[in-house]
This record gives structure tokens, sequence and C-alpha cells, in this order.
């Protein structure tokens, strides 16, 4: 949606007993499966909560395994730590592929297919795994990019609230447009291109590592063997290729390593902005199109929100908005909230005039996202019979 609620915003609950399921009844399944059978248009939010009943980690798990994600999720790191760096992101590259979907995604795209035929369906996703990717009928927007997607690391800069770490009795207004952090970077940078390329200009875009593509490990430690001297001596880079993904880091033709296509911590590397513009551009424009059909010829759109937590809060209001929006021009629609922890249940709907004549409805379902998908294709099986 174009306006999101701010986590500031606190806007009046709207809880009627009549629109809102009970979220551990059967009777909750049963409106919920019914809301999916009726649908005419869909949207899918996708959280940590759905990639977790694949096996793969969520913040909370990372950090009860000791893993500090808050440090590994910089995008600075790349120079600062590069051997961490690559052994984390290079790592989870790996692990993604070497996991296998769950059940889930594989019912997601048999409850509507018919939906996405017709253009009416849209996944909106904060996880980087790249796993929505192997439903080809269903385009996805992927809020915080994607794991399979790399790029050169020429555009990477910093917040400005990230440079009052390094001057905390400065004011907002005082400080530089380019940290001490990115002096040094950036000093790095222009030694590389100097010394690898001759000048040679990176060609932006992304790119997919291969297939073949791993990391290697230095001997037993948890960090992945770099080529020895790629910083202070490092060897050029072939004049015949865009990507060298045989060397350790992988390196683009102007000499620099290239960094995973995901929006980090206090990132603000242009060309990453503007690849995840591209995308959210589109998704918009889907959106803007979907309320005007519903505005102007009816139809129940459904959001079926699966895995989303209030740490990464991002997905969760593009749903509300969404739902919001619908209603407040007269539309139907309906949120499906899947979350087995109760205190996520709750939405926050707008009372008053800005309702108007739409037809909301919120059901949750205090369960995991895999469960709660097999239930629910249990039950649509049943009702088309």
């Amino acid at each position: 949606a174009k306006r999101l609620q701010t986590r500031d915003e606190r806007p009046d609950i709207l809880m009627a007993s009549d629109s809102n399921a009970d979220a551990t009844s059967a009777q909750a399944l049963v409106v919920a499966a019914s809301a999916l059978h009726d649908a005419n248009w869909v949207i899918i939010g996708a959280g940590a909560g759905f990639s977790a009943d694949s096996g793969l980690l969520t913040y909370e798990e990372c950090r009860d395994a000791g893993v500090n994600y808050d440090a590994l999720c910089r995008a600075e790191l790349l120079y600062e730590e590069p051997a961490m760096f690559y052994s984390f992101w290079g790592g989870c590259t790996c692990r993604y592929r070497q996991t296998r979907p769950h059940e889930g995604y594989a019912i997601i795209a048999n409850l509507f297919a018919d939906q996405a035929r017709a253009g009416r369906a849209y996944i909106y996703t904060s996880n980087v795994d790249g796993h929505f990717r192997q439903l080809p009928s269903f385009p996805v927007c992927e809020i915080h990019g994607c794991c399979e997607e790399w790029m050169c690391s020429c555009k990477l800069a910093y917040a400005a609230a990230e440079h009052l770490r390094e001057a905390p009795t400065s004011t907002a207004h005082e400080v530089p447009a380019e940290g001490e952090r990115f002096h040094r970077v950036r000093a790095v940078q222009q030694r590389l291109q100097a010394t690898t390329t001759g000048g040679r200009a990176c060609p932006g875009g992304v790119v997919s590592p291969p297939l073949t593509w791993s990391i290697k490990l230095s001997g037993t430690s948890p960090h992945v063997q770099l080529d020895e001297g790629w910083l202070d001596s490092p060897s050029p880079v072939a004049v015949d290729v865009n990507v060298d993904w045989d060397s350790m880091p992988p390196r683009c033709c102007c000499g620099l390593p290239l960094r995973p296509s995901v929006l980090m911590f206090a990132d603000e590397d242009a060309a990453l902005v503007r690849h995840l513009a591209r995308g959210a551009a589109a998704y918009q424009h889907w959106e803007d199109a979907m309320e005007a059909q519903l505005e102007a010829h009816g139809g129940h759109l459904v959001i079926l929100e699966l895995g989303v937590g209030k740490r990464v809060p991002a997905v969760r209001d593009e749903c509300e908005a969404v739902l919001r929006d619908v209603s407040s021009k007269g539309g139907r629609a309906t949120l499906i909230r899947i979350n087995p922890d109760l205190d996520v249940g709750h939405i926050a709907c707008r009372t008053g005039a800005e309702m108007r004549d739409g037809q909301s409805l919120t059901v949750h379902l205090a369960l995991p996202a895999l469960e709660a998908l097999r239930e629910l294709e249990k039950i649509c099986v049943d009702q088309q019979r």
C-alpha cells in the first residue's frame, strides 16, 4: 500500500466478535477455508516463520544459537571483516539452495492456481531465501532482496544515523554525508580498482551465483578461506568476464567484491535501493489495479499472512494497510493471519467513516504456517466435493 502505518501510530482497535474468529477453534479454520474458496484476488504475505517450516533459522533461533545477526547483517562488514562476511552470507546462499522448500509452497500453488493464471495473485515477502521463486506463476515482491542475486559493492553507503555512533557528540545536521567508516571503505575500493582493472567500469545489475558455487572454510575455522593477498596485492580480473566467481571473494570486473542483493541494517547502497524499488513499483502497480477492480466491479480479496512476527513488521503492516485500503473503498477483504503466537493476532483497523461500506474480516489461526495450510487445503478439498 502507498501509505503504511508507522510504528508510532496506534489507531483505534476494532475487534468486533462477529468479524474475528476464535484463534483456537475449528470454526476459524472453516471460516478461513471458505474465504479462500471464495477469493477472486489473493495476496500472500510471508515472513521468517514460513521459511522456518523448511528448517531455516528465524532471528530468534539465530540468537539462541549464538549467532549475532545484528552484527552480521551489515554491508560494511564486507570490507571490515571479509572472511566473516562471506562465511555468513555465502553460507546462507548455499544453505538456502540446499534446503528443500516445504510442502506449503506446493499447497499455495494448488490453492491459488486459478488466481495466479488470471494475474490476480501476488506474493509479498521479507524472506531472502528465494524459495518463492520456485512458483513461476506467482509474481513476487521481495522487499529485502534475495540471496539468489548478488551485485557489485561499488555503491555501498551508510545512513546518517550510523555516523552518529562514531561522533556521539554531534547533532544530526553536523554529521557528514560520508562518515569515517565510509571513507575507509572508499580508500580500499579505490586501491582495489586501481590495482586490478586499470579503470574498467562496473556494468551494474545483479547476477546469480553459478549452481556449482560454494565456499571453502579455512581449516577448522568457521570463516571462509579468502584468496591470499586479495586486499593488498589482488590479481587482475580477466578482461573477458563480468564476474569472477572462481576467486574468493567473488569479484566484479571493476575489481570490487560482490555482495548479496539483500537490504541490511543501515544499508543505503544506491544500486541495491534502485533494484528493490523496481520490484516494489511493480507490486504497487498491481495493488492499485486490484483495488480499482474491487471498487468498480466487486469481488473478494483474501490476504493470507504466513509466519510474520513483530520484529520485522513491514509485511504485517502492508497486509493491514491493504485491508484498510480495500475496506475504505467499499470493497470486501479478508485477512487470514497465521501465526502460533497469539500476541500477533490482534489487528488495528480504523473505525468510523474511513471504513465506509466495506466488509472486512479478520481470522487468526494460532498454528505454524505449514500445519495451517495442510488443514486449510483439506477443508477446501472437502468443500469442493
